[in-house]
């Protein structure tokens, strides 16, 4: 028996038909192919070493599949993925609560990013008429039924894989040269807390005790 691929015709009917599924697995004509989508790379901002990475995972078809199958394992765990109302592809799962995770964002900021950003709404393989939209309750009810234990493993999974492009990476490790050349010893504010308390303790320990209540009922002692 052969294995359908992404391309197949008989399998894209099959998994349309779902009320949740893997990914979209036909184009549209306002879509670019997740795979041809052009990141800047020039650009400093976190959303795009996350972008690129997905791109990669999805790239790779049996990574793709093993990380999507976690997530599927996780949200329709009590439910069926052929009746009920159309629910999240597990790929935009994927997708958003990495850029969640790997930059930060709050759920509101995730759902104007997920409504408006282009590059981010090409890689989870929408196209730009797409009108889907993705609200913060949405993206929040869905991220909470994956287990701590889901993310782990698809991050040992993508870490695996970076290792296997980069096998010496980790023996790199990353700095702030500018601390280094500024030659910064301790931070500022704990030597506003080390000084303080080097100058309140001696003179507190040296007050009466009568003179350490509080209020009539609690008292301070050194």
């Amino acid at each position: 028996m052969v294995k359908a691929r992404k391309t197949d015709s008989t399998a894209s009917i099959l998994e349309e038909t779902r009320k949740r599924k893997s990914y979209t697995t036909h184009l549209r004509l306002d879509t670019v192919a997740i795979q041809d989508v052009e990141l800047n790379v020039g650009c400093r901002d976190g959303i795009v070493p996350v972008l690129r990475a997905l791109q990669h995972v999805y790239s790779d078809s049996t990574l793709t599949d093993r990380i999507l199958g976690l997530i599927g394992a996780d949200i329709n765990e009590n439910s069926r993925t052929d009746t009920g109302r159309k629910g999240m592809d597990y790929w935009h799962i994927c997708v958003l609560a990495a850029t969640r995770l790997g930059c930060d964002y709050t759920y509101d900021q995730l759902q104007d990013l997920s409504d408006n950003h282009r590059d981010l709404r090409a890689i989870m393989g929408l196209g730009s008429l797409d009108e889907a939209e993705f609200h913060h309750k949405t993206l929040r009810n869905t991220f909470c039924l994956l287990r701590p234990s889901t993310i782990e493993q698809i991050s040992q999974a993508i870490v695996a894989e970076g290792h296997k492009l980069c096998p010496g990476a980790i023996e790199i490790v990353r700095a702030d040269s500018f601390v280094m050349e500024t030659n910064i010893l301790t931070p500022p504010k704990a030597v506003c807390c080390t000084t303080a308390s080097e100058i309140s303790f001696p003179r507190v320990c040296g007050l009466p005790k009568n003179a350490l209540s509080v209020a009539g009922d609690s008292t301070f002692l050194c």
